[in-house]
């Protein structure tokens, strides 16, 4: 049979056996160790014994468990614990957090169902409140609660409870004091599963005391960490660097701290309600201070040597961006520390200003400048170079916002820093943003060419070869909007010389943007869209620069006369410009108004509309992908080819949506759609299921027959046309 032995209520290690034996109902015999009688009694059974809450009685039960193991051939256990027990033959299956929905993920309320920590809280909360239902209302607010509480089963039965006195609106206000608001559990569980701090008690407790000191000092990271990030940050007064390691191996082996999936480098994260909590003991230590020092000091450096000294935002190699993306939220919770404190004002001023590429390329136009205008203003007394980079980095942010005055005022400023300290590095980049504020902010073409030009002779000067490419690239894009296309591209091409010689493909991507434009200006629709084309498909391209290429590849499609194409990525490009703040300036608007007009006026307005509505659902890597399949596929509708040589109108989907409802009609299951398109499995089931919404199916077997019907074509293996 099966036997279960709770450890949990049991504190004195010398009575695990006697609780074992006490549980099979075997008596203890005089003059015989209890031991002897369990491998006597278990030596001719078959059965499997559970020992449950193991963890504080770890070594005892280790002990138990290999005796009875090598004396009973034919039992087998099954130990739950915080951490494995570490004899031979053990097996481990790590319990997962229940199944969550992700950061920025909306899902419809079938969809959000399937997560197992939004099941469990409905049943519960229903359970207390009769009428309680997940409902279109309150789906958003389910689902962060869920994540929030990370898919921990005690947590969210806890919250749940709260049901019947806070709406769940309200409940997730409370979750940043989630150990106050999370007690109430039943009466006739164990007291440490009562309340949610009892739980997390329980687990500190029963740690070294290194092992709770790294604990608390982990809690300063947000969003998770390298281990060369732990031993730095988290040494000293009690921990030796080389300790970290081994300190951290251990709180992974008891479940406090996770492992990421391996992507390059480890990184470790805990999970939220345990960083809440480690950070209340953290503070009562006292190190809060010294700990978020070395946190911020880490990352400033970090971010330094990402950018070196350099002011240009489009000239990153790749995996720069990728590398800051991993550290967004420590990045945040640095410069938030740093916002607090007195003697934190100038780092924070250098990792504002050291940041603002990444916040430029990124498309975090507002919060960069939030972080850069608040640090310049607490900032007075800061070094020259701290406060030149911030002031380029808040001008340069300011004018993508088209917020021109601003952004003018903080160009002069560093202008005039530049001048007093001798330092043409930053007098350069100030003539550069005002270069690019007078001309396509207020049109003043001119008196644009002659500060790109000071900039330059500047430029070459201090032989700053990424400089001179930058310069050369705005006094082409200014003399394309003074129509004089033959200067541009001449421009444009030595710009493009200089960026190849410093190897930067995202530089590379900028540049051919620009030749893109100059060619569609001129009427060369087929060597334009190899230009956007190339422009895409670079690594570390700037988020504004991929917006410009899908309404360059739009202006193609209009002239090529491919309207429903051009509405559509018009459409797309649009979404994308309002999701980061992106304005479009006077000198491009008035073109894209232009090409719009055509396509519409040629399309007509109900089929234009429709497709706009179409483009925007894109989201940007579908659109990326659209934008680079191949657009012959139109041309063969419009000239009436034969049923099933081209797609027919793809309806209400998007077109990765297609691609894998066409996936779907060769038989491949979601792993498999997953493998084909270089996506994760969980967002081709979240596609399959759009697809299943959008078309009010209930069964795959009708997507492949939709997909069949409509002739669509099945995506190469990369899941993009290389065309």
């Amino acid at each position: 049979g099966v036997w279960l032995v709770d450890l949990g209520p049991l504190f004195d290690p010398t009575l695990v056996p006697r609780t074992v034996a006490a549980s099979l109902a075997l008596p203890e015999q005089p003059e015989k160790p209890i031991l002897a009688t369990l491998k006597g009694y278990l030596q001719v059974r078959r059965l499997l014994l559970i020992l449950d809450n193991c963890e504080h009685l770890i070594g005892a039960s280790a002990e138990l468990a290999e005796a009875l193991l090598q004396a009973c051939p034919d039992v087998r256990i099954l130990a739950t614990s915080r951490e494995t027990l570490g004899i031979a033959g053990e097996s481990v299956w790590r319990a997962p957090s229940l199944s969550a929905p992700g950061s920025g993920e909306s899902p419809s309320i079938e969809y959000l169902r399937e997560y197992e920590a939004v099941q469990l809280f409905e049943a519960r909360a229903a359970a207390v409140c009769s009428d309680f239902r997940v409902t279109a209302e309150n789906a958003a607010a389910v689902a962060q609660i869920c994540r929030r509480l990370d898919g921990i089963p005690l947590a969210i039965e806890l919250a749940a409870a709260r049901i019947r006195v806070l709406p769940v609106e309200q409940l997730v206000a409370k979750l940043d004091d989630r150990f106050r608001v999370l007690t109430g559990g039943s009466r006739t569980a164990l007291p440490r599963q009562q309340t949610l701090r009892a739980a997390m008690d329980w687990s500190y407790d029963l740690l070294p005391e290194r092992e709770r000191l790294l604990l608390r000092r982990l809690s300063v990271f947000a969003g998770g960490w390298t281990l060369e990030a732990a031993e730095t940050i988290c040494a000293g007064g009690g921990i030796e660097s080389p300790d970290v390691l081994d300190l951290l191996t251990k709180l992974v082996d008891k479940s406090l701290v996770v492992v990421q999936p391996p992507r390059g480098e480890a990184r470790y994260r805990l999970l939220e309600t345990v960083r809440q909590y480690a950070r209340d003991w953290l503070v009562e230590s006292e190190e809060t201070a010294e700990v978020r020092g070395r946190h911020r000091d880490w990352f400033l450096a970090l971010v330094e040597r990402t950018h070196e000294a350099g002011y240009e935002p489009v000239w990153h190699p790749p995996g720069v961006l990728e590398r800051l993306d991993r550290d967004h939220e420590n990045l945040r919770a640095a410069l938030g520390w740093s916002a607090t404190e007195k003697a934190g004002a100038e780092p924070g001023l250098r990792l504002a200003g050291a940041l603002a590429p990444f916040w430029h390329n990124r498309g975090y136009y507002a919060e960069g400048r939030r972080w850069l205008e608040g640090a310049l203003v607490r900032c007075h007394e800061a070094s020259p170079a701290a406060r030149a980079r911030a002031l380029g980095g808040a001008s340069l942010l300011a004018w993508r916002q088209a917020d021109y005055e601003p952004a003018r005022q903080l160009a002069e400023r560093l202008v005039a820093l530049g001048r007093e300290q001798g330092d043409k590095a930053a007098t350069t980049h100030g003539l550069i943003r005002l270069g690019l504020i007078v001309g396509r902010g207020y049109q003043d073409f001119p008196r644009a060419t002659v500060l790109f030009e000071e900039a330059l002779t500047l430029a070459r000067e201090l032989g700053d070869r990424k400089q001179i490419a930058h310069i050369l690239a705005n006094l082409s894009a200014t003399a394309r909007h003074q129509g004089d296309y033959d200067r541009a591209a001449v421009f444009a091409e030595e710009s493009l010389t200089e960026v190849r010689a410093f190897s930067s493909s995202g530089g590379v991507g900028y540049v051919l943007r620009h030749l893109g434009h100059i060619r569609l200006a001129q009427g060369y629709l087929e060597r334009a869209a190899k230009l956007y084309a190339e422009s895409l498909r670079s690594d570390a391209v700037p988020s504004f620069v991929v917006i410009e290429c899908l309404e360059g590849l739009a202006g193609v499609a209009g002239g090529r006369g491919q309207h429903q194409r051009a509405a559509r990525l018009f459409g797309a490009a649009d979404a994308v410009r309002e999701a980061i703040g992106f304005p479009r300036r006077p000198p491009d608007n008035d073109h894209h108004e232009r090409a719009v007009a055509s396509v519409r006026s040629a399309f007509g307005d109900a089929a234009f509309e429709t497709a706009v509505v179409q483009g925007r659902s894109m989201g940007l890597d579908d659109a990326v992908a659209y934008a680079l399949t191949d657009p012959g596929v139109e041309r063969r509708e419009r000239a009436g080819g034969e049923p099933g040589t081209a797609a027919k109108d793809q309806g209400p989907l998007t077109a990765r949506e297609c691609e894998v409802a066409a996936l779907i009609a060769r038989g491949l299951t979601n792993r498999e759609i997953a493998s084909t398109l270089f996506i994760s499995e969980r967002t081709a089931d979240a596609h399959v299921r759009h697809i299943l919404d959008k078309l009010g199916f209930g069964s795959r077997t009708q997507i492949a027959a939709w997909a069949v019907e409509h002739g669509l074509p099945a995506p190469s293996s990369a899941g993009r046309d290389p065309a």
